[in-house]
């Protein structure tokens, strides 16, 4: 579930770079959704790689230099480093995320770039205090309770209760550093109730 870009529009930084590859890299976007990022890096010179669960036509058009296939972030369909960079925006909440960063280290090239960006607690708190009807609340309700129970039992609530989950930087810095990530750059964004919204980040893969 999620809500309009006008409603998130004072918590999105919208002139964050999804795609500051070179020309000629090969890119990789988990969750590649209706193809924004893919279309940039397209743009700049890039060719591009889009995996999505499934694929709704006509909403996803790309040109012919654009592969699409069918798979989920916790197993990519690629030989290890096969790309110079990965895209992974706002997919991690609804993945299993510790299994989402190791598949995407191991698919990204020696030196490659990854680009993250995860929802934080702050999106979830919007949702149960400012919400867009009573639905959001219900929403935010149990991906935070889902959050807290993960992290104290690393289990799931049952079914959908247990399909979201917010990030922390803590966490996630805890995943990359078992993969042989670092964080170049944790770009600062706005928060809700001091607690972060997105979360914008660079890495680098290590050689």
């Amino acid at each position: 579930m999620s809500h309009g870009t006008e409603y998130w529009n004072d918590y999105i930084l919208h002139d964050f770079d999804f795609a500051p590859f070179p020309p000629g890299s090969r890119i990789l976007d988990v969750g590649c959704g209706t193809g924004a990022q893919l279309r940039l890096a397209e743009a700049r010179g890039c060719t591009g790689v889009g995996v999505e669960p499934t694929f709704s036509e006509p909403e996803v058009r790309f040109s012919p230099s654009v592969t699409l296939i069918r798979g989920v972030a916790e197993s990519l369909p690629f030989p290890d480093a096969s790309f110079d960079g990965v895209i992974c925006k706002v997919v991690t909440p609804y993945t299993d995320e510790e299994k989402c960063v190791a598949e995407i280290a191991r698919v990204v090239r020696p030196r490659g770039t990854v680009i993250f960006c995860h929802h934080g607690l702050g999106y979830f708190l919007r949702y149960v205090l400012r919400p867009p009807n009573w639905k959001y609340v219900l929403y935010g309700i149990r991906a935070i309770a889902n959050t807290l129970v993960y992290r104290l039992t690393a289990r799931r609530l049952p079914g959908a209760l247990g399909d979201t989950m917010f990030q922390t930087s803590r966490q996630m810095r805890r995943y990359y550093g078992r993969q042989g990530l670092r964080v170049r750059v944790e770009q600062p964004s706005p928060r809700f109730l001091h607690a972060p919204v997105f979360i914008y980040e660079i890495l680098a893969r290590h050689e």
